[in-house]
C-alpha cells in the first residue's frame, strides 16, 4: 500500500493462515502512536460499507453434538480416544452431561459413522436435536444432568447423607478414642470392646470414602478418596492383627477418626462447591414448563414444548416466559437478572423484546413468540455451559492423569517410608504410622479442584453478570492480548471517554475504533508485529457476523448480543453493550486465569513442603489428613472468591 509506514508494513502476499498468533511469546510494548497509524492505515483501507469477511474454502469442518447414554468417567475418556481415531474427527466427551461434541469434516467421516462407532462401544446414542424438543427450552433430563454436573455431582440428599455418615464416625469415635488414650480404662478385654465400635465406623460410615477409592482407581481419575480408604484400611487391619496377637496395644481410633476427619472434609468440600454452583443452577430452572397462549380471543394453558413461532403468549404477573417474544400489548417490568446479570427489572411494552425465562414483576403482558426450544437465548445459555462443562472435563481428565502420579509416587514413597524406618530399629507401628502419614499427605485433592473450581463459579458468575465464555480457550488467551480493534459503532456507546481508558487500563489494554470494512487490514498489520490482538463487533441488533471475521484474532468479542443469541466463532459474548463491557470480560477472564495459577502454585508448593515433613514422622496420621483436606478447602475457597467479581458499567 503506498504511504504505508515500514514500521507497520503488511506482510508479503500469501494467505495469512486462521491460526491466531502464538500465545506467551515476547512481544514488544504497543505505544498509543503506533495504534493510532495503524487505525488510519485501517480507515483508508475501508470500504464505504462493511462486508463479511468471505468463507474460508479450507474450513470444511462440522461440528455436531451427540447424546450418548450410559457413560462413566472412564468410559468417557475410552470412548473419545476412540473417536478421535478417526480420520479428521477431534471429540470431547462429557459424562457429567452425557454429551459428546463432534468436529469433523463431513467429507471424510460423517456423522453416521461417527454414531456407528458410539454404537459399537456399547453405547445408546442419538443427536441432540432429537433429545431437545422443538418446543423446549431444556428438557428435564437435560436439567439435571447439568445439575449434577454444575454442584460436582452432588445434590442435597447426597450431601445429607455424607453428613450423616460423618456424624456417625464421629460419635462412634469417642468411645474408641476414650478407651485408646485413657489406661485406667484398659480392663482386660477392652480392645475387643474398641474393635466394636471401629467396625461399623469403618465399615459402613466409611463406604462412601471406599466406594469412592474403588471407582476411582479403576478409572484413574481423582485418587484423592483412593488413598484415604487405603490408609483407613491398613490402620484397621494392623490393629486388628496386634488385637488377635496380643503383641502390642491395638490403635483402633486412628482408622476411626482418620474416617471422621475424611468425612467432614468431604462434606466441607462439596458443601462449598454446591453453593458456587447456585448460580448456574438458577439459570437451568429458569425455564417454564407451561405457557398461557391467547387463540382467538381464548386463552388457554399449553405445555411450553407445543409453543411455535407467531403464537400470542400471555404473561401474567409473577409469571415466566416459555419463549423468546415481542410485546404487542401491555406495559410492564421484566426480571431477567438470572439471564443478563441486571439487577434493576428491564421496562418493556409494544416493539420490544422479552426472554425466555424472564420473570414479569408487573402487569399483564401479550408477546407473539419469536423463537423457542433450542433458539431461544435460555437455550444457547445452557448450551454454553454445557460446553464448559465438556472443556471442563478435559482439563479435569489431565488433571486427573497428574494426580495418579502423584498416587503413585507417594505409594511407593510410603513403602520406602516405611523400609526406612524398621530398617533404623523403630517399632512397627511408628514405621507404620509414619508411611500411613505420607499416604494422606499426598493427596492430591488441591490439585484436582485447581483447575475446574475456578471455571466453574466464574463461568456461573460471568452468565449472572451477562458475560458468556463460549470458549475456555478464552481465560488462557485473555493474559497475553496487546490491543483490542473494536467495531466502530461501539464508540458512540462510550459515555466517558476517561472513564473507558481507566477500565481498559485496568485490564492493561489499548484499543483502537476501526469501521467494520477496515478491520481485517488493522489485524493483519498488527500480527505483523507478533502483537495479539482481541477483535470486538458490535451485533446489536444485525445479523450475527460470519464466524471467519472472529479467526485472525486471538479472541474474538460479540458485544450486545442481549441474551445469549449464537455468534458464530466468537469466543465470548456481552449482553451489554459498549466498549466498557469488553473490559469486563477481559477482567473476568483474567481473573479466573489467575486463580487457576495461584491455585497450581499453592498445590505444587502444598505437595513440595507437607511431604519431606510426612516422611520424618513429624505428623500424625490424624493431622496428615487435616492438613490434606485443608488444603483442597483452600482451594475451593480461593475459587469461590470469583462470585465477588462485578462489572464497572
Amino acid at each position: 500500500m503506498p504511504g504505508t509506514p515500514s514500521a507497520l508494513a503488511a506482510p508479503p502476499p500469501g494467505p495469512p493462515g486462521p491460526k491466531p498468533p502464538a500465545i506467551g511469546r515476547f512481544r514488544p510494548r504497543i505505544s498509543v502512536a503506533e495504534i493510532s497509524r495503524a487505525a488510519e492505515l485501517s480507515r483508508a483501507a475501508a470500504e464505504p460499507e462493511p462486508r463479511s469477511a468471505p468463507q474460508s474454502p479450507a474450513s470444511s469442518s462440522r461440528s455436531s453434538e451427540l447424546v450418548v447414554r450410559g457413560l462413566s468417567s472412564r468410559a468417557a475418556a475410552r470412548l473419545e480416544r476412540r473417536l478421535n481415531r478417526l480420520p479428521s474427527v477431534f471429540a470431547i466427551v462429557s459424562h457429567a452431561t452425557d454429551r459428546a461434541t463432534i468436529s469433523h469434516d463431513p467429507s471424510l467421516v460423517s456423522i453416521a459413522q461417527v454414531m456407528h462407532v458410539v454404537q459399537k462401544s456399547g453405547f445408546a446414542v442419538e443427536t441432540s436435536d432429537v433429545h431437545r424438543s422443538p418446543g423446549a427450552a431444556a428438557g428435564e433430563s437435560q436439567v439435571d444432568a447439568l445439575g449434577r454436573a454444575i454442584s460436582a455431582d452432588t445434590t442435597l440428599s447426597e450431601l445429607t447423607e455424607l453428613r450423616n455418615r460423618a456424624v456417625a464416625a464421629s460419635l462412634l469415635a469417642i468411645p474408641v478414642l476414650a478407651l485408646s488414650l485413657t489406661p485406667s480404662w484398659q480392663a482386660h478385654g477392652w480392645q475387643w470392646v474398641a474393635m466394636v465400635f471401629a467396625i461399623p465406623a469403618v465399615l459402613w460410615a466409611a463406604v462412601p470414602l471406599h466406594t469412592a477409592a474403588f471407582r476411582d482407581s479403576a478409572a484413574l481419575s481423582d485418587m484423592r478418596d483412593f488413598l484415604a480408604s487405603l490408609a483407613v484400611s491398613a490402620t484397621f487391619c494392623w490393629s486388628m492383627w496386634v488385637a488377635m496377637s496380643g503383641s502390642e496395644p491395638p490403635y483402633f481410633h486412628i482408622p476411626v477418626l482418620i474416617a471422621a476427619v475424611g468425612l467432614w472434609l468431604r462434606c466441607v468440600e462439596r458443601s462449598v462447591l454446591h453453593r458456587a454452583g447456585a448460580t448456574s443452577r438458577l439459570l437451568l430452572r429458569s425455564g417454564a414448563a407451561e405457557a398461557r397462549i391467547r387463540v382467538d380471543g381464548t386463552e388457554r394453558r399449553i405445555a411450553s414444548q407445543r409453543l411455535h413461532p407467531g403464537d400470542y403468549l400471555v404473561i401474567g404477573p409473577d409469571e415466566k416466559a416459555a419463549a423468546d417474544a415481542i410485546v404487542v400489548e401491555g406495559h410492564s417490568s421484566m426480571d431477567v437478572a438470572a439471564l443478563t446479570g441486571e439487577d434493576v427489572p428491564v421496562s418493556v411494552g409494544p416493539g420490544r423484546p422479552v426472554a425466555c425465562g424472564a420473570t414479569n414483576v408487573g402487569d399483564r403482558l401479550v408477546a407473539r413468540v419469536a423463537r423457542v426450544g433450542a433458539d431461544t437465548g435460555l437455550a444457547q445459555a445452557i448450551r454454553v455451559m454445557e460446553r464448559a462443562q465438556a472443556e471442563q472435563s478435559v482439563l479435569r481428565r489431565r488433571a486427573d492423569r497428574g494426580g495418579a502420579a502423584i498416587v503413585a509416587a507417594a505409594v511407593v514413597l510410603a513403602g520406602a517410608t516405611l523400609l526406612s524406618w524398621l530398617s533404623n530399629g523403630s517399632s512397627n507401628h511408628d514405621a507404620l504410622f509414619a508411611a500411613i502419614s505420607v499416604l494422606l499427605i499426598a493427596s492430591p485433592s488441591a490439585l484436582a479442584l485447581a483447575i475446574s473450581t475456578p471455571i466453574q463459579v466464574g463461568v456461573g458468575r460471568g452468565i449472572q453478570l451477562g458475560i458468556v465464555l463460549n470458549r475456555l480457550s478464552a481465560v488462557r488467551r485473555a493474559s497475553h492480548i496487546d490491543a483490542v480493534v473494536a467495531d466502530r459503532s461501539l464508540e458512540s456507546i462510550v459515555a466517558s471517554r476517561g472513564e473507558l481508558n481507566r477500565q481498559m487500563q485496568r485490564v492493561r489494554l489499548e484499543s483502537m475504533f476501526i469501521s467494520r470494512g477496515g478491520m481485517d487490514e488493522a489485524i493483519r498489520q498488527l500480527r505483523a508485529r507478533k502483537f495479539c490482538v482481541a477483535l470486538a463487533l458490535d451485533v446489536s441488533g444485525r445479523v450475527p457476523p460470519d464466524g471467519t471475521i472472529f479467526s485472525q484474532a486471538c479472541i474474538g468479542i460479540a458485544v450486545g448480543a442481549g441474551t445469549f443469541g449464537p455468534v458464530p466463532g466468537a469466543h465470548i459474548t456481552l449482553a451489554r453493550q459498549g466498549l466498557l463491557a469488553v473490559a469486563d470480560g477481559f477482567a473476568l477472564a483474567q481473573r479466573i486465569s489467575r486463580t487457576i495459577s495461584g491455585n497450581l502454585i499453592w498445590a505444587v508448593l502444598y505437595h513440595v513442603i507437607a511431604l519431606p515433613i510426612a516422611v520424618t514422622g513429624a505428623v500424625s496420621p490424624i493431622v496428615a489428613s487435616i492438613i490434606a483436606g485443608t488444603a483442597g478447602i483452600i482451594v475451593v475457597v480461593n475459587s469461590l472468591r470469583l462470585r465477588r467479581f462485578t462489572v464497572h458499567a
